[in-house]
């Protein structure tokens, strides 16, 4: 019974409610698609500086337990660049950071409709496998790592949804694939659940580190795309003081809810 408990919580009901958030998103935008494309950067800046902090004091000093700095940073190293490859030769793995992709309708976009599904497919499932073996390092449910990757969702699924339908593609076939992309989600749960119980701590700090080098790889690629945008006015102060606040609020959260 441990055990069903146990696989139900770590694999279904954590990945499940980022999943959830990822719907929301997906929801959103469908119902106000003009409204959503004008706060799309906010919300990204916001969900950005959450992650930030989730990255900073959660995941990696968890997998620096198991790690020496070398291995940490090797780790952090390879999964940025696993992202970055992905990013640049197939196509952005972060949709939420494409923010500039979203601004007009994209045609072309249909034509490399798998090659997206595919980016953001492997994307859903680090954030599942990021879920698992946070869950399975710690002992217990690691909520700062859920609550982190839950708030990106909410952005990612609803740049996902707007970017799908900027290419024309008929609404509920871009609902099915958006909702089936971010379901990969609890996919990676599974996988990790499964990875955890027979990899070591040393194997499975590797691997978290790795997670968190494709956090740092978002973060990284949302200020590009927020930087890069091509309106007229983009408010640069306004996205700097939501995200410093998204951050600082976290961190503190999280500095709480590890008393």
């Amino acid at each position: 019974m441990t055990t069903v408990a146990h696989f139900l919580e770590a694999v279904l009901l954590h990945p499940a409610v980022a999943t959830l958030f990822a719907f929301g998103g997906i929801a959103l935008g469908i119902v106000i698609r003009k409204i959503a494309l004008h706060r799309l950067s906010l919300l990204v800046a916001a969900a950005m500086g959450t992650l930030l902090a989730v990255t900073l004091f959660d995941v990696l000093p968890d997998a620096k337990q198991f790690l020496t700095w070398p291995a940490l940073l090797l780790a952090c190293a390879s999964g940025y660049l696993l992202l970055w490859a992905i990013g640049k030769y197939v196509y952005h793995v972060c949709p939420a950071c494409a923010l500039n992709d979203l601004e007009h309708a994209n045609p072309h976009l249909a034509r490399t409709a798998m090659m997206l599904m595919v980016a953001l497919g492997l994307h859903c499932t680090m954030d599942g496998l990021g879920i698992a073996f946070g869950d399975s390092l710690l002992g217990r449910p690691d909520i700062g790592l859920v609550t982190g990757i839950s708030v990106h969702k909410m952005p990612e699924g609803l740049a996902l949804i707007l970017l799908l339908l900027g290419a024309g593609i008929e609404r509920k076939k871009a609902m099915r694939w958006a909702l089936g992309v971010e379901s990969m989600t609890i996919v990676g749960g599974v996988i990790g659940f499964y990875l955890a119980d027979s990899t070591s701590t040393f194997l499975l700090g590797l691997l978290f580190a790795h997670v968190g080098g494709g956090f740092f790889y978002m973060i990284v690629s949302a200020i590009t795309g927020i930087l890069g945008q091509h309106a007229e006015n983009p408010r640069y102060a306004q996205h700097a003081l939501v995200s410093s606040a998204s951050f600082i609020s976290s961190a503190v959260i999280l500095s709480l809810a590890t008393k």
